[in-house]
């Protein structure tokens, strides 16, 4: 399955860069959190107040990627060691009504996330323009990102609602290459058999063996990751994250299942001919309608209701998850 990665934005990183004058980086009923950025992770940095325009995107033309595009470059500091990223894309676009200073252009700036000593103290940002440096902006190490269709994997969405909204269909295919994830009666569903193989694509998840380089192609044959996949499990819990929860015979807080031993059989490594774009593999455990006391369902008598998942696969120790709807045995 061949991914173009040069439009992903799976991460945003607001940063202001040489900007005398206040700008709106963003609004909501949370407080500012350090942004997370996980080694190899293929993102997006929103940078505001570059003196350099760009009319239309700029591309790398070749691989590896470069360090430098139109002028502009980052890197991570971290300790005595310096990590440059490596750049697929620049975009830009106008955020002022009138005025064309620099804080009314906010720049977005694709980039694969060097492959830093996850190990050590989080590293620092830097960002440059034809030389001249931005002041060191902190980081926090992040996890693995599962992707979506949201993405912006693709250039746009691959669809959307009746009302213009995105549909965001987790990346998640059979092992045919067939995608399991659906959209019905407003609300997506990975719809998978009990005990299948099925494949989650994602980013982020960090050096691997042999190493390839940041901004490299990965070669054949595809190297395994690194991270340790042992902690990934099962939760039999209807409707995490539906939009229209509803389920019958289920308690509450439904029961953890544990898998056997040697169950998720579960590998994971960087796809061959992408920059960044990482494969996992997961075999699931096999499930009895008496393991599954709520079967999915997509919709009850046509309204928009209905039981869109019964399984929560939970990864990187609970910090991501995957709601999939398993078709018991």
């Amino acid at each position: 399955m061949t991914r173009n990665l040069h439009n992903l934005l799976p991460l945003v990183l607001f940063a202001s860069v040489a900007s005398a004058q206040l700008t709106l980086t963003g609004a909501g009923y949370s407080n500012p959190t350090p942004v997370a950025l996980a080694p190899g992770q293929v993102t997006t940095l929103f940078v505001s107040g570059l003196s350099l325009r760009f009319p239309s995107p700029v591309f790398a033309s070749s691989t590896p990627l470069p360090t430098s595009l139109g002028g502009i470059s980052a890197r991570f500091q971290q300790g005595a060691n310096t990590y440059p990223f490596a750049i697929f894309s620049i975009r830009q676009t106008p955020t002022c009504t009138t005025g064309t200073t620099n804080e009314c252009f906010s720049t977005a700036i694709t980039v694969q996330v060097p492959f830093y000593d996850a190990t050590m103290n989080a590293p620092t940002l830097v960002i440059s323009v034809n030389g001249a440096d931005s002041q060191s902006m902190p980081v926090i190490g992040g996890i693995p990102h599962i992707l979506t269709s949201c993405d912006s994997i693709f250039a746009a969405p691959s669809s959307t609602t009746s009302f213009g909204l995105p549909i965001c269909l987790p990346l998640v295919t059979h092992a045919s290459g067939a995608l399991a994830s659906v959209y019905s009666h407003g609300a997506t569903s990975v719809q998978v058999s009990s005990g299948e193989t099925i494949v989650v694509y994602a980013t982020g998840m960090g050096s691997t063996t042999p190493p390839v380089p940041t901004g490299t192609v990965t070669p054949a044959p595809a190297p395994q990751v690194d991270f340790r996949l042992s902690n990934i499990s099962f939760l039999i819990s209807p409707n995490v994250g539906a939009t229209y929860p509803w389920s019958q015979g289920c308690s509450s807080p439904c029961p953890p299942f544990t898998p056997p031993p040697g169950h998720p059989a579960a590998s994971a490594w960087l796809v061959p001919g992408e920059v960044g774009l990482y494969q996992i593999n997961i075999t699931l455990p096999t499930y009895t309608a008496a393991d599954l006391p709520t079967i999915c369902g997509l919709a009850e008598n046509g309204f928009s209701f209905g039981v869109y998942s019964n399984v929560t696969i939970s990864f990187f120790g609970g910090g991501a998850s995957l709601p999939v709807c398993i078709s018991p045995q």
